[in-house]
């Protein structure tokens, strides 16, 4: 089970979902990374808000509606590697920020305080992805085993 063979099981609308935020994610973390500061206008905080929104567009459009729940720890060696590598490196980007915003708080001035928004984005689109891939996993396993017929379409 290659993530080509899992990505073409998706249906076109959440592929095109799923791009458009990563893309967002990317283009904001750009902007952050080069310095992009706006001044007093609503659309200088661009850098920060773009990657946020690409990351939840990315998070909340990656799970799909099925049958079968998708168990994280419990599948752990049945999931494609991928997923794995990517749930792993989006729960450790949790952990980093967490700390981090702890230092903040208690006075300790953290390398991520301009760059709350594109973290954040980059975690949500990180887990995203994650949740998609395994989720696909899960639902491509089923019709292995004969307890589903496969989409004509992609997975909805």
């Amino acid at each position: 089970m290659t993530l080509g063979n899992l990505w073409q099981m998706v249906d076109r609308k959440r592929q095109v979902l799923m791009l458009a935020g990563t893309a967002m994610v990317l283009a904001g973390v750009v902007l952050a990374m080069s310095g992009f500061r706006g001044g007093a206008d609503p659309f200088s905080s661009i850098s920060s808000i773009l990657p946020m929104a690409g990351g939840l567009i990315v998070f909340t459009t990656a799970p799909l509606g099925s049958r079968e729940r998708v168990r994280m720890f419990r599948d752990w060696r049945l999931h494609p590697l991928g997923s794995k590598v990517l749930a792993l490196s989006g729960l450790a980007m949790i952990v980093v920020y967490s700390v981090l915003w702890f230092g903040d708080v208690g006075g300790l001035r953290s390398p991520l305080s301009g760059f709350t928004g594109p973290y954040l984005g980059l975690t949500f689109a990180v887990l995203g992805w994650s949740i998609l891939l395994m989720s696909i996993a899960v639902e491509r396993r089923r019709i292995t085993v004969g307890q589903a017929q496969p989409p004509s379409k992609g997975l909805a």
